[in-house]
């Protein structure tokens, strides 16, 4: 059964994306572009028997902010889609552009391609944030950069709290926790279950002259995300 599931969503989601990759072209509004995102992000979890459970923060903010959330597997993105009701932007790995029609998709659509490995990209990319933000939407991050392997949160790296001080917006620490039994981490089974998302409350970005004040803050916000997994 979690084999049959996992080809029915895989083949969902690639049939779903050829039909919606030539209506995308000729509209190219960020509007439906979030809107059937989330449309098939529920699809998912409802296909896939995923049981999603909110817990704290409101998931829609009266203004744009940044999220942070750690990263437990490739069904990360549906659940958060699923779950938060805010028009998000989330910033993904470049890597998913190369994905058949699902990549291309991406690499057309309002969310931020991140290529770590290029530091003149890497910027380019928390400028596309940036404006994304001060056009009215919020923007979603993994900072630990790629998903953990282990119950651990991995380092954070810097991006959110950049886009922080840039923006002058609030962060919301997310945590989640379920996803890598649904598809574990380097693998593409699929088994149903139970995922849970936890919101934390908003932080104010303090101050940030300098490098050292960074690291406290990044490493702030790491706590504030173990904190909201030690109660899932």
């Amino acid at each position: 059964m979690n084999k049959l599931r996992g080809i029915v969503i895989v083949t969902t989601t690639f049939v779903a994306s050829l039909l919606f990759l030539p209506l995308y072209v000729v509209i190219r509004s960020d509007a439906f572009f979030y809107a059937t995102a989330r449309l098939w992000a529920k699809c998912m979890c409802k296909l896939g028997n995923v049981r999603l459970t909110i817990r704290g923060n409101n998931t829609t903010q009266p203004e744009p902010c940044i999220y942070i959330c750690n990263h437990r597997s490739l069904f990360d993105i549906p659940c958060v889609l699923a779950s938060i009701t805010d028009d998000i932007r989330i910033m993904y790995k470049h890597e998913l552009n190369r994905i058949p029609v699902f990549g291309w998709i991406l690499a057309l659509s309002p969310f931020i391609a991140v290529n770590r490995a290029d530091a003149k990209d890497a910027v380019a990319s928390i400028d596309a944030a940036v404006e994304q933000i001060r056009e009215g939407a919020s923007v979603l991050l993994f900072p630990e950069g790629t998903w953990s392997t282990t119950q651990d949160v991995l380092p954070f790296k810097r991006g959110a709290v950049v886009l922080a001080a840039r923006s002058g917006k609030q962060v919301i620490p997310v945590a989640i926790s379920g996803t890598e039994k649904i598809v574990p981490p380097d693998t593409y089974t699929f088994t149903s279950g139970a995922v849970t998302i936890s919101m934390g409350e908003n932080v104010i970005p303090p101050p940030l002259p300098g490098r050292t004040e960074e690291k406290q803050f990044t490493e702030e916000l790491r706590s504030k995300v173990i904190q909201l997994l030690q109660t899932i």
